[in-house]
């Protein structure tokens, strides 16, 4: 046993001991905890039934292989898809998606888990999804010489993978039958350690290009935009919201405002409204209601903001003051508007693409976010939308790519 592993095994069992603990009092940590308890229901497999198994971490990346998901079941309409969720987020808003035959929280890796679990999904093959590596689960698939295939994957030389202790991964990646990397970086870095893979880019864009093709009813909020300049704030945090806030009070231009916040819960919510004491709620409008002087909404629920965008004059996304935390800022750029965000971008290629190509911009603070608003507002918009058109279309197809590879090479 490596040290590398055997620090990965104490700290993944103390993190499984803590979330057990604080679950009676942490809304998503109970969550996470009492979905490891739920038995696996999965039916058997039927007579020459296929059957895949993806794991995702979380939301983001289930998005991410989506694409993937379709395309592979264009080409086997009777593929059986399972899917695994370490994260509630992931869980809870995916669990009844039309692609998904069965969802499930991927159990805490022990031996016995790792067991059941893999008898019980009995897959054709597995679809890992950018990280999350577990790697016990990860062995066993190995072991049972069950084809396993990495999509999605961004890799950096900082990344612990890269360095002692944790460079007991390169073993890991080494039994994927096959990588798909986002970038050149990806596989070059993988190239440095013999490591093979395939460059193939990030399905997410294809995701988003399908959800602009879709359609919400959002009537309820004509009269509130009524062709109004509309700023449009995802995935926030409370260092967005305190900026946006300022903002507002300071601006000289008239625009409208929806906050749609990460976590919904009631605590944040009741925090954004005491920054915007005018707003109104989401949930609190009424149908026919005339929203004509109202401000700003507050979104109080999930779901709303991809199609929210499509109205916005310009988008602020959440996350960009957290290393590795910006939000899918993809959602916004397909409609051709400017995103706004913080300055921890390094880990996301689109963010700083999109920032080279004036299509993004930076901000630090409330100041410099007044700043960027009133560069892009109204002169550069339509050279903005230009911009993020080409570079949108320059990335589609990996979705499609990815699913005939890995059909190509389970065929061969």
């Amino acid at each position: 046993m490596s040290i590398g592993y055997f620090l990965y095994k104490i700290s993944t069992q103390s993190y499984f001991k803590l979330i057990q603990l604080i679950a009676p009092f942490h809304e998503r940590a109970g969550k996470l905890y009492r979905g490891q308890l739920n038995p696996i229901l999965i039916d058997p497999k039927a007579t020459n039934q296929k059957r895949l198994w993806l794991h995702v971490a979380s939301l983001g990346e289930f998005e991410q292989a989506k694409p993937v998901l379709i395309a592979l079941k264009n080409h086997l309409p009777q593929l059986q898809i399972i899917v695994s969720f370490f994260s509630p987020s992931g869980y809870e808003n995916r669990k009844n998606d039309g692609i998904i035959d069965y969802a499930m929280y991927l159990p805490f890796e022990s031996r016995k888990n790792v067991q059941i679990v893999i008898d019980n999904i009995n897959p054709d093959w597995v679809i890992w999804v950018k990280y999350d590596f577990w790697i016990d689960y990860l062995n066993e698939i190995y072991n049972r010489k069950i084809p396993l295939y990495l999509i999605a994957a961004l890799f950096n030389p900082n990344q612990y993978y890269f360095k002692f202790p944790g460079n007991f991964h390169l073993k890991i990646f080494k039994q994927f039958t096959q990588i798909f990397t986002q970038n050149i970086k990806s596989s070059t870095l993988l190239a440095n350690f013999k490591i093979k893979s395939v460059i193939a880019g990030d399905p997410r864009f294809d995701n988003v290009n399908q959800l602009k093709s879709s359609q919400q009813d959002l009537s309820i909020l004509d009269s509130f935009w009524n062709n109004s300049p509309l700023i449009v704030c995802g995935s926030t945090y409370r260092k967005e919201e305190k900026a946006i806030a300022c903002v507002q009070k300071s601006i000289k231009l008239e625009f409208k405002y929806i906050i749609a916040p990460h976590f919904v819960d009631e605590k944040h919510i009741n925090e954004i409204a005491m920054l915007f004491p005018h707003a109104l709620r989401y949930s609190a409008i009424k149908k026919g209601q005339d929203l004509s002087t109202i401000q700003t909404i507050i979104i109080d629920n999930i779901g709303l903001l991809a199609q929210l965008y499509r109205k916005a004059t310009i988008a602020i996304v959440g996350g960009g003051f957290k290393k590795g935390g910006l939000h899918n800022i993809l959602e916004a750029t397909i409609h051709g508007i400017p995103v706004l965000f913080g300055p921890q971008i390094n880990r996301f290629p689109e963010a700083l693409e999109l920032v080279a190509n004036k299509s993004a911009y930076v901000f630090q603070d409330a100041q410099s976010l007044l700043k960027q608003i009133e560069h892009i507002y109204p002169n550069r918009i339509s050279m903005i939308s230009e911009n993020a058109s080409i570079f949108m279309n320059k990335h589609l197809g990996s979705g499609e790519a990815i699913a005939k590879a890995i059909l190509a090479d389970i065929r061969h």
